[in-house]
């Protein structure tokens, strides 16, 4: 009896591995593709997000467990911004605190430190065409002030 558990374990290892191993099922998962991807804990909460953004770019969330974003990755989807590229994170309260982005026409990368509120309060990059360095904080009556003097 022990003998006949034994050569039919060995009889499902080898169909197993024989599967497994086969040409048509790595060509198949080799070339396996998906629309998106949703990740979740243990505890069947979403933590993950990959796939396309409404503007057909790639777009990554990353999740807290209360199911607000953490971080973001990927292309604004309108307007005058559509299509450059984006990364944000976001406080425990799910507001975007601090935004690394492209700008403008020529694609100016620029860093956005956000209050809680979302207001900009201070604002570094490069400018445009000549890619110049600029340093900006809003003051205590809310204007912005450039610290780069030319």
């Amino acid at each position: 009896m022990k003998r006949n558990i034994f050569w039919m374990g060995c009889l499902f290892v080898g169909v197993v591995v024989g599967v497994l191993a086969s040409a048509p099922l790595k060509a198949a998962v080799q070339s396996a593709s998906f629309a998106s991807v949703e990740l979740f804990s243990g505890g069947s909460k979403r933590v993950g997000y990959i796939g396309s953004g409404s503007a057909g770019h790639g777009a990554l969330f990353l999740f807290n467990p209360e199911g607000g974003i953490e971080v973001q990755m990927g292309a604004y989807d309108s307007g005058s911004e559509k299509g450059q590229t984006l990364m944000g994170l976001h406080d425990k309260k799910g507001s975007l605190r601090l935004l690394m982005r492209l700008h403008g026409s020529q694609d100016s990368p620029v860093v956005v430190m956000k209050d809680r509120v979302g207001d900009d309060k201070l604002v570094f990059g490069l400018e445009g065409q000549d890619e110049m360095p600029y340093i900006k904080y809003r003051n205590k009556s809310g204007s912005m002030v450039n610290l780069i003097k030319d």
